[in-house]
């Protein structure tokens, strides 16, 4: 990524990122996380528009999306 310029999105990181904590690399999930801070403003288009968004609001929500899946309760039907 670094020979194109790119940065991952900070779903990329976080994702990633735990996948590292789950084999026990922590090592590699600080470093990970030093390379690739979460950025603070997004740029979306709105009505055409380019318009600065804070991220504070996306970062709560992979959050969210986690504890959400962890707490989904798998029914079978007999």
């Amino acid at each position: 990524m670094e020979g194109l310029g790119i940065r991952p999105h900070i779903f990329v990181v976080a994702m990633v990122g735990d996948v590292f904590k789950e084999l026990g690399m922590l090592d590699k999930y600080e470093k990970l996380h030093m390379k690739y801070p979460p950025t603070s403003w997004e740029c979306r288009f709105i009505k055409g528009k380019r318009v600065r968004i804070q991220v504070q609001s996306l970062l709560n929500r992979v959050n969210n999306y986690k504890e959400r899946d962890e707490n989904i309760e798998i029914r079978t039907r007999y």
